[in-house]
């Protein structure tokens, strides 16, 4: 299932790009991200299309040996998508969107812990300073 749908997204993703303007299978730009992440696409697809392969042989075969090799292969291309997908996350929504992620799931998003206004209150002859951030005035 992996392997079919790695095939499908893989062309999903090099026609996306096209049609976002970079360049199809005729240009070689070693410093652009893009260009690693289109091509470490291929590289997935194609280990997880032979892993498919190898794991059909070791079930007709009942081999040992075999499956050993498609289980080792299956975590090496399950850190290779990873790595990929991380990449890909960096060209969709920029080099800090993990922090950005934190930041909303704690919810300090835009939020700055600054003070802005000190207030000073009385109570009974007693002086009481309360720090507002910017975060509570909004």
């Amino acid at each position: 299932m992996g392997a079919l749908s790695s095939v499908a997204a893989t062309a999903m993703g090099w026609s996306f790009a096209t049609q976002q303007g970079y360049a199809g299978w005729d240009r070689v730009d070693f410093d652009s991200e893009v260009f690693w992440h289109r091509w470490s696409g291929i590289i997935v697809t194609i280990m997880a299309v032979a892993l498919m392969v190898v794991a059909a042989i070791s079930v007709w075969k009942d081999s040992i040996a075999w499956t050993r090799i498609w289980k080792v292969g299956l975590l090496v291309v399950a850190g290779i998508v990873g790595l990929v997908g991380h990449q890909g996350g960096e060209l969709s929504y920029g080099k800090d969107f993990y922090p950005k992620a934190f930041r909303v799931l704690f919810g300090t998003d835009g939020q700055s812990q600054s003070p802005i206004a000190v207030v000073v209150e009385s109570k009974d002859g007693v002086t009481v300073e309360t720090q507002s951030t910017a975060s509570e005035s909004e």
